[in-house]
């Protein structure tokens, strides 16, 4: 069962420093200027557990001025189990794509018993948030008008979209008070569009960039709030580099929250000009390419 989010009145009231305790009713706590957080992910059992497990780890750190009041989770891409499955084997190839369904068969076991308490591990991302303290659930349209009105409630300030799955409208940007941002593995506007960790391997990049920037009606345009590049050495596989940008993204959006809850305002750095290029889903032919440059997929 998913966790509701937190009220207004709940959040007035947490204790910055005291994390996943909530003071009593009837004695409010003074209003500490606590920067309050949305996360809106996707479903998925390989990459993004990775990124909340190393964002869960200074929770702790930064919880007398962030809190964290939802993660929200939404369905993968909006397309059935077989469309998904043609997808990845067009992809990986018979070779790579029976190697990821043991990988995914390995993952629903532990899901299963994460799920039954049987086992004490977290790999689920709602397993690992919830085990630190933060509200977690599920929605399948956050442009909803009684979902943006909750968070209105809840007071907001600030929603970060980590490989959310759905295009965020002009409503639900507008609703927190600092707007949105989105967490991009790839540099923009160079590298818009799908899976940008492997285009950027794909043309010889010596780094991928992953880029946060503000949100906007257009997709992958705004105002870049921080860049963090991370190395593509020889011979790394797309598996390993997008695991270390989950990871290295996680280190820097917290740097993002930390200039916002100190300055109350994001650091913006550049504005994301021109059309740069769009890549969509890589097919069988681009994997090959891949291989041929010394670099696996899984």
């Amino acid at each position: 069962m998913a966790l509701r989010g937190l009220g207004q009145d709940e959040v007035a009231q947490r204790v910055p420093g005291d994390a996943g305790r909530v003071a009593d009713a009837g004695c409010p706590v003074p209003d500490r200027g606590l920067l309050t957080v949305v996360i809106v992910t996707q479903e998925d059992p390989f990459y993004i557990p990775h990124f909340f497990r190393s964002f869960c780890r200074h929770l702790a750190d930064h919880a007398d001025k962030i809190i964290v009041i939802e993660v929200v989770i939404q369905p993968s891409f909006g397309e059935s189990k077989s469309q998904l499955a043609r997808r990845m084997l067009g992809f990986y190839g018979w070779n790579d794509f029976l190697r990821l369904l043991a990988r995914y068969s390995r993952q629903k076991t532990l899901l299963l018993l994460e799920r039954l308490r049987v086992s004490q591990a977290r790999v689920s991302i709602a397993g690992i948030c919830r085990a630190h303290g933060i509200a977690v659930r599920s929605e399948a349209d956050v442009n909803r008008e009684a979902f943006i009105e909750q968070l209105r409630k809840a007071g907001a300030d600030l929603i970060v979209s980590v490989s959310a799955p759905q295009i965020f409208q002009q409503d639900l940007l507008e609703a927190p008070r600092h707007g949105c941002i989105n967490i991009h593995n790839g540099r923009l506007p160079d590298y818009r569009g799908m899976l940008p960790n492997f285009w950027q391997m794909l043309n010889g990049e010596a780094h991928s960039i992953t880029t946060i920037h503000t949100m906007v009606r257009k997709l992958d345009a705004g105002t870049v709030v921080w860049e963090e590049p991370t190395p593509i050495r020889p011979g790394m596989t797309l598996d390993a580099l997008i695991r270390e940008t989950k990871e290295r993204s996680a280190d820097a959006l917290w740097r993002v929250l930390d200039h916002l809850a100190q300055h109350r305002s994001l650091p913006l750095l550049r504005e994301i000009d021109g059309q740069g290029r769009y890549y969509s889903f890589p097919r069988s032919r681009h994997a090959q390419q891949l291989r041929g440059r010394g670099h696996a997929l899984l």
